[in-house]
C-alpha cells in the first residue's frame, strides 16, 4: 500500500522524531516534538519559546551564536556533526553533553525564515 501526503499528518510524523523548529532570526524555538524535548530533559511544550542556544553547552554558546548567525545569512540543507571535523554536542536541563548530528532544513513558517532541525543522539543515555 503506497501512502499519498493526505492520509499523513505531518504533525503526527513529527512527534515521532526528534525535531525542532526554530526561526532564523532570533534564534527561538518555535516547535520542539516530544522526542527533542525528552532528549534534552524538559517536558512537552516546554522548549518552545526557549533560545536555541539553552540547548549548547555554556562553554561552546558563544561559538554556536556565530555559527547560527552565519547559517542565518545564508541557510541551506545541511548536516552537523557527521563528520569528525565537525563536532555536535547537545546540552540537557540536567547539565549533561551528548554527542549529536543534526539536520538542518530551511523554511518558512507563518511568514518567517526558520529551520527544521532533526536531531539523532549519538549515545544513549
Amino acid at each position: 500500500m503506497i501512502l499519498n501526503m493526505d492520509d499523513i499528518s505531518l504533525i503526527a510524523i513529527a512527534r515521532c522524531v526528534p525535531v525542532l523548529v526554530v526561526t532564523l532570526n532570533n534564534a527561538i524555538i518555535l516547535y520542539a516534538s516530544s522526542q527533542a524535548n525528552a532528549m534534552f530533559g524538559y517536558l512537552d511544550g516546554e522548549l518552545i519559546g526557549y533560545d536555541l542556544h539553552r540547548l549548547i553547552s555554556p562553554e561552546k554558546r558563544d561559538r554556536h551564536r556565530q555559527h547560527f548567525k552565519d547559517y542565518s545569512a545564508d541557510p541551506t540543507i545541511r548536516f552537523i556533526g557527521t563528520e569528525k571535523l565537525i563536532q555536535f554536542e547537545g546540552y540537557t536541563l540536567k547539565e549533561k553533553i551528548f554527542p549529536a548530528a543534526i539536520g538542518l532544513y530551511p523554511t518558512f513558517i507563518a511568514g518567517q525564515r526558520a529551520v527544521v532541525a532533526t536531531i539523532i543522539r549519538l549515545t544513549n543515555g
